[in-house]
């Protein structure tokens, strides 16, 4: 018996054309980094250039990866569809 004999296959959703992927990204990277130098600005003033950045992309990619990206793919899933 092959493996698909019995099986419902289900199509896999198609990913989204790499150009709203980047886009998005572009978008909502810049917004929380925006945010984020806005609200921490004195803090990142006083450190190093180098722990400034490195604070900023440890607060920056998981809250990006983890909550903001999650909500926009959700929030524009018709628009990142391909056609």
């Amino acid at each position: 018996m092959s493996r698909s004999q019995g099986k419902v296959e289900t199509p896999q959703p198609q990913p989204p054309p790499g150009w709203k992927d980047t886009l998005l990204t572009i978008l909502v990277i810049w917004l929380l980094v925006s945010l984020v130098l806005t609200v921490l600005q004195p803090v990142i003033n006083t450190v190093p250039f180098l722990v400034g950045t490195l604070l900023l992309t440890l607060l920056v990619v998981p809250v990006a990866g983890y909550v903001v990206m999650p909500l926009a793919y959700r929030a524009l899933a018709r628009w990142l569809a391909p056609r």
